[in-house]
């Protein structure tokens, strides 16, 4: 997939990186934390660091790459989020039928 804008009306991958967060929430179970994400995004960052550019090109590349990151990671916690609070819902309300 070629990613021609870092806007948000991007909707293709927009939905696939949400997609994908609502896959993450079933690692919880195996101690995912999602602070992990802050960590992944720090590293992502960082590798801006070791390009061989002039301050400019690298001030700019950053720039350019936080936004990117920033994107996917947003959309990858609204996916967790959403579906770790269905999950919750659903065993709440399978709860309440034992009680009726």
């Amino acid at each position: 997939m070629i990613i021609n804008s870092l806007s948000y009306d991007n909707e293709q991958l927009a939905q696939l990186m949400i997609a994908f967060g609502c896959q993450h929430s079933f690692y919880t179970r195996r101690n995912f934390d999602p602070k992990y994400w802050n960590v992944f995004g720090d590293a992502m960052l960082h590798l801006v660091d070791d390009l061989p550019l002039k301050a400019f090109k690298r001030y700019r590349a950053k720039s350019i790459w936080f936004r990117f990151v920033y994107f996917v990671i947003s959309h990858m916690q609204l996916g967790y989020t959403s579906t770790k609070r269905k999950r919750i819902c659903r065993r709440n309300v399978k709860d309440n039928k034992d009680y009726r």
